[in-house]
Formats: structure tokens, C-alpha cells, sequence
């Protein structure tokens, strides 16, 4: 089925043209704050649809550019605009966004090709070690390997299996950058074969959702728990002060690193083509750089897109901010281009081979197949 006639389905087409249809493939709760203010600020209706990201980047692979059938904006990840030619998303006009509010790291998310592609409206994402006691040295996974050893229980947990923190894995057993265009077939099969014997030696949980990690964590099971910046909240209720953000765990002097991202609002050309839904998505847009937006509020950890916001807080003294600051400075921007949504497909079809027994030379050769197979094919449809 190609990617735009599944939205269609899901979304039939609104005929009036004082409703701006808005997908969410985040933060619908959010999303929903953008509705309000539109509404009491303009004459216009909006309509939220939720979608499955997931689902959607596999569609991608089968997708036809050619259907025209889209909503006038979208609220989607920051590597969620890679696909950028198959839903028509516009350039923000210039005048739009003041660019030099924002952290670099921010803009490099949502600049493609030169041009403005979305709005940065929340950023973080990465993958941090939470402990329940302060670290006087780095934590290690040999170290916690013997821990386990000793105690015969797990030491550490994070969602498993799981491949956004699986590739945080990757530069433990590569030389190169972790980024869509550096992540090949033996390094994630070393990945996964690390993962493996972490299981075997009840290092880690073989079977462990976000939710059953995170609530053993909270109830003492285990003193450290591998999660995204976005579990600060739950955490922070349940721990207060005696919660603290670490570097990942080394493994034989070697760095994790985990990937970063962006929560971006993006606009298509339907909707600018609009002239008063241009004017309506132009009140969105500036909605979402002023102080009356209050999306990061609830979280005294959350990175903001804002430079000025977050040099701000570190010099008021908050180590915790300044903890997760730190760990998403030393984070690798996830990439923004069509390659990246390939690589999480490619991953997690190697990793469903690499538990049914597929002999690793053949595992190396799929993935690296699979991934130059869809982004040649993209590339023809450039």
C-alpha cells in the first residue's frame, strides 16, 4: 500500500476550508495546546489526526510520491522530514523564525539542503544512565558485568529489545561516527551479539518493555536504568534528589553514543497554497517560539530548542540540567535525511534474522543490501 493512500484512509480529506488539519505522530497532548490557541486566536477549526510514525516509515519503502493528498502541517520527529519529496513539506519563509534564538544543534536538525524545512519545538531525546546513588567514576560495563556476576542478578536495565538504544551500542565496536550513512551490517551484528551475552550473563533483562524497566528501577530492583531524557518527569517524581543522570557505561576505554532528535512542526505546501490557512499556520509557528508555549514547563531537565534558555539555567547552578545538557551536547544529531528511516527499517528486520539464526556473513550482506537497495530506489524517485 503506498505511503499518502494509507494517510488518505485514515484521514479522509476535509472539505472545509477553515479547518487546518494537523497529523501528530507525537505529543498528541500538545498538539492539542496548538489547537486551542489557533482557535481563540483565529477563525479557524483544527483538527488533530494521530498516526503511527513507525508504521509509517515502513510504508515509505513502497511509497509513491505522486499521490497528492495531505494534511497542512504535520508534528512529526526531526528524521521524520528525510521524507520530506513524498508529503510536500514547504520552506518556512524566513521572516517566519528567528533562527538565531536557536541551539545549533537544533537548526541542524530541521536545515535541509539549505533550507528551513520545520520548526524545532522541542529537542533532547537522548539516551542517558539514570542511578540511584551518585557515581564517584564512570560507570563500566565490565563492571557492571561483575557486579551481576557476584549478586546473580541483573545490574542495569533498559527497554529490550529496543534499537534506538541498541544503536547507542554502535561506537563501542566502530571506528566511525554513529549516523545513518556510517551504520553497517558487522557492527550491528557486534551490537547484537553484545547484547546476547549481556543476557546470558543476567546482565540485563532477555525480555523488558520502557514501562516494566523503569517501574523495577523506581521499586529498587536494580540501581541503574538506561532511558531517554523524556523519563526525567516520572523519574523525578518518584527519586527527587536522590535521582542522577550519568555518561553511559564504557566498554574497554570506548564511549557510547547515543542519537539525539528534534520534536519538529512542519508545514505543507497545501496549506501554505491557502492564503488564509497561511496566515492560520503563520499564528502557529509563532505560537511555538513564544514564552506563552509552554511545552518544556513541566521538566526542570528538558533541553530547550532555545540557546539563551538553556546557557540560562546552567549558570543558575542546576546540576541536573546541566547533567542532561551535557550528555545531549555529547549526543549525535540524528539525521534528518531519507537514509535514516531506511537504517531503522533495515535494523529491526536484521534483528528479527539475527534471533532466528541467519549465519552472520549472511546478516552483514542483508543489511548492507537492504540498505543500498531502498536508497538507490529513493534516489530514482528524486
Amino acid at each position: 500500500m503506498r505511503l499518502l493512500s494509507l494517510f488518505a484512509m485514515l484521514f479522509p480529506a476535509v472539505a472545509c476550508s477553515s479547518t487546518l488539519e494537523i497529523w501528530a505522530g507525537i505529543n498528541y497532548e500538545t498538539a492539542d495546546y496548538v489547537k486551542e490557541h489557533i482557535e481563540t486566536m483565529t477563525d479557524h477549526r483544527v483538527e488533530i489526526r494521530s498516526f503511527d510514525v513507525n508504521s509509517i516509515r515502513s510504508e515509505l519503502l513502497v511509497a509513491d510520491p505522486r499521490d497528492n493528498t495531505f494534511p497542512d502541517a504535520i508534528w512529526v520527529p526531526s528524521d521524520f522530514l528525510g521524507l520530506t519529496e513524498y508529503i510536500e513539506l514547504a520552506t518556512l519563509p524566513e521572516a517566519w523564525v528567528d533562527t538565531q534564538r536557536y541551539e545549533k544543534k537544533a537548526l541542524d536538525a530541521v536545515v535541509i539542503n539549505g533550507e528551513l524545512k520545520a520548526l524545532p519545538v522541542g529537542i533532547g531525546n537522548q539516551v542517558v544512565l539514570y542511578s540511584s546513588k551518585p557515581q564517584a567514576q564512570v560507570v563500566t560495563w565490565e563492571s557492571l558485568i561483575e557486579r551481576s556476576a557476584q549478586s546473580d542478578q541483573v545490574s542495569v536495565l533498559f527497554p529490550n529489545p529496543n534499537m534506538y538504544f541498541y544503536l547507542a551500542f554502535y561506537q563501542l565496536f566502530s571506528e566511525d561516527l554513529l549516523s545513518s550513512k556510517n551504520v553497517n551490517g558487522e557492527g550491528l551484528v557486534a551490537i547484537f551479539d553484545f547484547i546476547d551475552m549481556l543476557q546470558k550473563k543476567k546482565v540485563i533483562e532477555s525480555s523488558c518493555s520502557d514501562i516494566c524497566a523503569r517501574q523495577r528501577f523506581i521499586n529498587g530492583e536494580v540501581e541503574f536504568l538506561i532511558d531517554g531524557d523524556w523519563a526525567f518527569s516520572e523519574l523525578d517524581a518518584a527519586f527527587g534528589r536522590d535521582l542522577y543522570i550519568n555518561s553511559l557505561p564504557t566498554y574497554r576505554g570506548e564511549s557510547m553514543s547515543s542519537f539525539s532528535g528534534a520534536k519538529v512542526f512542519a508545514v505543507t505546501e497545501k496549506g501554505m497554497q491557502n492564503p488564509d490557512k497561511k496566515l492560520a499556520l503563520k499564528e502557529v509557528v509563532q505560537y511555538l517560539q513564544s514564552n506563552s508555549f509552554t511545552y518544556l514547563a513541566h521538566s526542570s531537565a528538558m533541553v530547550s530548542p532555545f540557546y539563551e534558555v538553556n546557557q540560562r539555567r546552567v549558570e543558575e547552578g542546576n546540576q541536573t540540567f546541566s547533567n542532561m545538557y551535557d550528555e545531549f551536547q555529547a549526543s549525535q544529531m540524528m539525521s534528518s535525511d531519507y537514509k535514516m528511516a531506511i537504517v531503522w527499517e533495515a535494523s529491526a528486520r536484521a534483528y528479527q534474522r539475527y534471533k532466528s539464526g541467519m549465519p552472520k556473513s549472511e546478516l552483514h550482506k542483508f543489511y548492507n543490501d537492504f540498505v543500498q537497495y531502498y536508497s538507490a530506489n529513493m534516489r530514482v524517485r528524486d
